[in-house]
């Protein structure tokens, strides 16, 4: 993903789903399409530590499902709209849908 197209001055913390303490002393903005190959791997081999972080209270996170074009992904933008609502659920659908990208 070529991060240079985010304007970090427009992106919020107050849209997305919101893991751990807000008042963490560190911040962080995961932005994820569903069917990204890239997006699930960073996932995958970040959830160990970021979990870890998240509930040891030192880092709160904000996933934002980001919708792309390109046709290889538009399972992904459909799937963004089923996820559910509650923070913890929604953190394991995303990583059950990663888990089993290949097959949907």
């Amino acid at each position: 993903m070529d991060i240079t197209i985010i304007k970090s001055e427009l992106t919020n913390q107050v849209t997305g789903i919101h893991l751990g303490n807000p008042q963490a002393k560190h911040r962080q903005i995961d932005f994820l399409n569903l069917a990204c190959p890239y997006c699930k791997k960073w996932f995958e081999k970040a959830a160990p530590l970021l979990d870890q972080k998240t509930k040891e209270g030192d880092l709160f996170r904000v996933i934002k499902l980001l919708n792309k074009e390109k046709e290889s992904l538009q399972k992904g933008n459909l799937l963004h709209t089923f996820i559910p609502a509650d923070p913890t659920v929604a953190l394991a659908t995303i990583a059950e849908l990663f888990a089993t990208q290949k097959t949907w």
